[in-house]
């Protein structure tokens, strides 16, 4: 019984000596293992990799009624109804996704799809809208953003009645893409997985 223990009892002194022998003898595929993890990590963001292009306005969104109504700060167009702010927050990207939208977006287009995504983002409590549309075509993304500023009016009257975008920033394109790969991250994690395939 006593020797049936001792056979099985581990020296983790004597382990990680041998262990360390073993790196100082086989030293070089670690090396080579880890110019593969980099090499293989490289490859695959080259060739999964595919830029995307954002262009994006921010606006308020003001309505006939609240044109009308005296309590609108004209200077900046900001809802003092918060009704009238809540059914923008609510609505804006309900229509924004809407198939009637889309439809007539492509149409707008002169294209049968879309060839990117728009989104919205609504400061809570007022008009305040700021929208982008992205694409992995940097002359796509533009239109598709001019094209729902010219459409999103129309499919929305139906919603919220006639309204009107007074815009804070221009649409705007970002010249570079918005998704840059980390390339040292990237070549730091191959290089890392090769090291733990080593060991």
């Amino acid at each position: 019984m006593n020797m049936q223990q001792e056979n099985d009892y581990i020296d983790l002194g004597v382990l990680l000596i041998d262990f360390w022998k073993g790196i100082k003898k086989f030293w070089y595929i670690f090396i080579i293992l880890m110019a593969l993890g980099i090499g293989a990590m490289w490859g695959y963001r080259y060739v999964t990799y595919v830029p995307m292009y954002q262009a994006s306005a921010s606006f308020t969104v003001k309505t006939i009624d609240d044109m009308l109504d005296n309590e609108v700060n004209t200077a900046y167009g900001f809802f003092y109804d918060k009704n009238t702010a809540d059914q923008i927050e609510k609505t804006f990207p309900y229509i924004l996704g809407s198939g009637i939208l889309q439809k007539q977006l492509c149409k707008e287009l002169g294209t049968t799809y879309v060839n990117g995504t728009v989104t919205a983002q609504v400061i809570e409590d007022s008009n305040l809208v700021t929208l982008s549309a992205r694409s992995s075509n940097q002359e796509d993304a533009k239109k598709i953003l001019d094209a729902v500023i010219v459409v999103y009016p129309q499919v929305a009257e139906y919603v919220l009645g006639e309204i009107e975008f007074e815009f804070l920033n221009e649409p705007e394109l970002q010249e570079a893409p918005i998704n840059r790969p980390n390339v040292k991250k990237d070549l730091a994690m191959g290089g890392l997985a090769g090291v733990a395939l080593g060991i």
